[in-house]
Order: structure tokens, then sequence, then C-alpha cells
């Protein structure tokens, strides 16, 4: 296996990770949305706002930028990795894209302040009717 390919398969076991995170908060958001508790809100919300500076940092973090950055150009775009695939190459192009527009935001804006609504507007709605 090239050196490429290592670096490659690094990244995406690094995606992954975010992924995985991304999906567990939707799993938490469905769960606010369906099944949640009354007076669960505080803390579903302390919950997802530290999921949310967690999946913030696996996609923005030292470990994804010095990944990506063996193999292709952050800045610019270029590939500097050979002997990928097609597919792979587009894969690179997509999570530089989606690196640079995550990097852009602040930590704390990728974190919903939930913790300022102790009340979920949906069950503010079910207990009013």
């Amino acid at each position: 296996m090239s050196q490429a390919q290592k670096d490659y398969d690094a990244l995406h076991k690094l995606s992954k990770h975010a992924r995985v995170l991304s999906a567990v908060a939707e799993l938490l958001h469905w769960d606010q949305e369906t099944y949640m508790p009354d007076g669960a809100a505080a803390a579903r919300a302390e919950q997802l706002e530290t999921l949310a500076g967690l999946i913030h940092e696996a996609k923005t973090g030292k470990p994804i930028a010095d990944a990506l950055s063996k193999l292709i150009d952050i800045k610019k775009g270029t590939i500097n990795a050979k002997g990928l695939s097609k597919e792979q190459q587009a894969a690179l192009r997509e999570w530089r894209r989606d690196y640079i527009k995550e990097k852009a935001l602040p930590k704390n804006s990728s974190r919903i302040r939930q913790t300022d609504f102790p009340v979920h507007p949906r069950m503010a709605r079910c207990k009013s009717r």
C-alpha cells in the first residue's frame, strides 16, 4: 500500500469519526422531538452543546488538518497525493471544502446555545394544547 493510500485511509477514519458524532447528535435531536420526558430539556441542551463542540473539533482539529494537508493543499485545492482514484480525489476535494467551511466558523458559533432555552419549543406547544 502506498503512503498516499495510507494517508487517505487515516483521513477517512477521522472523517468517519466526525460522521458518527454527527449521527449521535441527530439521534439526540430525534429523541428530543419524540420521546424525551418533560424536564429533561436542560440536560439534553448540555449534551447537545458538548457534542457540538466535539463535532467541531473532529472536523477542524489538528489531526484532520494534518491528515488533509498531507494529501491536498488546503489553501489552493491542489491534490498532492499521487495514485489515488478519481473517487478518492473527489472525496479529498469535498473534505477540503467541508474543512474550510467549518473552520471559518468560530468554535462557539457551531454550538447551539440551547441552555438559553430551557423548554424546547415543541414541548411548549404540546403543553399548551
